[in-house]
Order: structure tokens, then sequence, then C-alpha cells
């Protein structure tokens, strides 16, 4: 097996991880918004990846060529290739525009994506309530020690 076919078939198996990396980062987006841009990001990082191992393969030197019965199979940048590296460049750039506004809008993204923060500041409320209910009963109950 020669380093062209192994490359290539690493570059597939890189492609289809890419693919794997994607269904799972909307997965997680349901949980956490930040992990899932940076399963987003992964996503991206793969595709252009694949797409950097098959130009190494198609500009090797000798030429890749797949003989047939009839013809050879010659691998040249198609639309496919340039397809996937403008994906990739999107998917890694939509990450970043995800993780800039979860860092300056947390509220906003959250919002966007149905996340409900609200329902954390409401059990922060609610901790320091209870606190400040125990605080008054604590001082109540020295007050009434010390009478």
């Amino acid at each position: 097996m020669s380093l062209v076919a192994i490359d290539s078939n690493c570059s597939f198996a890189v492609c289809r991880c890419g693919f794997a990396t994607y269904l799972f980062s909307i997965l997680i987006f349901i949980f956490n918004i930040k992990n899932g841009a940076y399963f987003l990001f992964l996503t991206g990082s793969m595709l252009t990846l694949a797409a950097f191992q098959y130009s190494i393969t198609v500009q090797n030197d000798p030429p890749l060529q797949i003989p047939f019965q009839d013809s050879v199979l010659r691998p040249t940048f198609n639309y496919s290739f340039y397809l996937t590296i403008i994906t990739g460049l999107l998917t890694m750039f939509a990450a970043g525009v995800i993780l800039l506004m979860d860092w300056l809008w947390p509220r906003k993204i959250a919002h966007f994506f149905h996340h409900s923060i609200v329902e954390d500041d409401a059990i922060f409320e609610v901790s320091l309530t209870k606190r400040t209910a125990i605080t008054h009963k604590i001082k109540k109950c020295s007050q009434e020690l010390v009478q």
C-alpha cells in the first residue's frame, strides 16, 4: 500500500469523524452552548484537515492514477473539494461567532438557543432568600435566649 492510498483513506476517515462531531455538537448545543461551539469548531477543523490531506494526495509526485479496464481515474480538485474547504471555514467562523456572543451577551445567545438562565438566577435568589430567612430566625432565637 502506497503513501498516497494511506493518505486518501485517512482524509476519508477524518471527513467521517467530522460528520460524527457535527452530530455530537448538535446534541451538545441542547445542554451547553459553549461546549457545543467547541465541537462545532472541531467539526470545521476536521473538514478543512480532510480537504488538506486530499490536496496532498492530488499534488503527490508521481500523480495518483487508478487504472480500470477501459480508463484511468485521476483525482483532481473538483467542486466538492472547494465546497469542503468553504464549509469547514464557515463552520469554524460560526463557532467563533457563537463563542464570542456567548462571552459578550450570554443572555441573548441563551434566548436564541432556548436555554433558560433565569432558572439559575431564581435558584440563586431563592438560596439568598432562605439564607436571610435563616439568619433572621437565628437572630430572633438569640434575642429570645438573651431575654
